[in-house]
């Protein structure tokens, strides 16, 4: 049984995975999280997570093993993007929004089409790239990635800290912004180390001219000591968890912020 499917389908059972995927790309629907700029502490963008309905794939990772066992990730890749264009007819015109892309998705000429949906919009998003995945599968990633910034989109790296590649694909993507992993984040506060390691990652980006994002956070400590340390925003369910639409921060926050 496949713990990330619910055992609905066991492993190598195409058609199985062929149905779950179907299912969900019929229910899928975008929850957004805000992120908070340091500065000014108000939200000045928001990332797009995936949701869907269907029981043998509850989770986002079981959504992409699932289409990626049934052979449908650029399925999946195209209705995310259409789903997230659709929610910006809700969202404020300063916003950038955040979407993560699989490595599957740089190969879909899809992506790249000045026709499609998030292509007409491009400005306005950033397309992250998690440093967890391996892209040496994927052929000419700097063209790509070039080919993406003609359109307007600016770049993303995810998970930095996380995985064991993740300079090498800082240098690859040459991202506009940096999200450090929550792993680093986690009692930033009252760890010395995990302080110098993002005061170090924090240094770096900057001197790349690279923005910095903090994820994880989850209380008004970690996020002053981000703030210290010279993150320029935070993201976290201390300001409010994914949800429908472009939830506000969490009534705690707001307080404060107002």
């Amino acid at each position: 049984m496949d713990e990330a499917t619910s055992g609905i389908f066991r492993v190598g059972d195409r058609a199985g995975a062929d149905a779950t995927i179907g299912k969900t790309l019929e229910s899928l629907w975008m929850a957004f999280q805000p992120i908070v700029s340091c500065r000014q502490e108000n939200i000045v963008a928001y990332e797009g997570f995936m949701r869907g309905t269907e029981p043998a794939a509850p989770s986002p990772v079981a959504i992409i093993r699932a289409a990626e066992r049934a052979g449908r990730l650029l399925d999946l890749g195209r209705q995310v993007r259409a789903k997230t264009a659709q929610s910006m007819t809700c969202a404020r015109q300063e916003w950038l929004i955040f979407i993560t892309l699989h490595p599957g998705d740089l190969l879909d000429d899809d992506l790249y089409s000045a026709d499609a949906p998030l292509s007409k919009l491009a400005g306005r998003f950033v397309l992250e790239i998690t440093e967890r995945a391996a892209l040496e599968a994927v052929p000419s990633v700097d063209e790509r990635v070039r080919a993406l910034r003609r359109l307007g989109y600016r770049i993303g790296l995810d998970d930095l800290g996380a995985g064991h590649s993740g300079l090498n694909t800082f240098v690859a993507l040459e991202p506009e912004f940096v999200k450090l992993d929550a792993s680093l984040i986690r009692d930033v506060h009252c760890d010395p180390a995990r302080r110098k390691i993002v005061s170090s990652l924090v240094t770096l980006c900057h001197e790349l001219n690279a923005e910095v994002i903090a994820e994880g956070v989850e209380s008004f400590h970690e996020r002053d000591a981000l703030s210290d340390l010279g993150c320029d925003h935070t993201q976290g369910h201390l300001y409010a968890r994914p949800g429908a639409g472009f939830p506000p921060l969490a009534s705690r926050v707001a307080v404060l912020v107002d």
